[in-house]
């Protein structure tokens, strides 16, 4: 990583090694090093399973899915830090084909992913000791 880098990706959880990466750590490393730096995880393992915080880690963005924490398969979701800027990102999902697609389509995947995320919340230590 040099003060050019503009992000860094990092998978929280690793589902075939089961390493879990010190996200905290790193994310203090990153910032450390380039506080402009994008610092996006895949946090699709770990989610719902290791005790995650955005806040802690300085993340930037978040990837997570919703049929690995007992929701349903085809929906996941992006979370972006809102004083990060990330126009582009944004401006996409401003769309007004998109904006509706949201609204029809995927409700019942929504709802899926809220229950699926109660479900792992409520397990997530003994996931977590596992």
């Amino acid at each position: 990583m040099t003060d050019k880098t503009i992000l860094v990706t990092i998978m929280l959880a690793n589902n075939e090694s089961r390493v879990v990466q010190p996200i905290e750590a790193l994310g203090a490393a990153i910032k450390a090093k380039n506080p402009k730096t994008l610092f996006h995880t895949d946090a699709v393992q770990g989610f719902g399973k290791v005790p995650f915080d955005v806040e802690k880690a300085r993340v930037d963005l978040a990837s997570v899915t919703a049929h690995k924490l007992y929701g349903p398969k085809g929906i996941g979701a992006l979370w972006v830090r809102a004083s990060r800027g990330c126009a582009s990102i944004r401006s996409s999902m401003r769309r007004p084909r998109a904006r509706h697609a949201v609204r029809h389509a995927a409700v019942p995947l929504i709802a899926g992913f809220r229950q699926g995320g109660e479900l792992a919340r409520e397990e997530m230590a003994e996931e977590s000791a596992r």
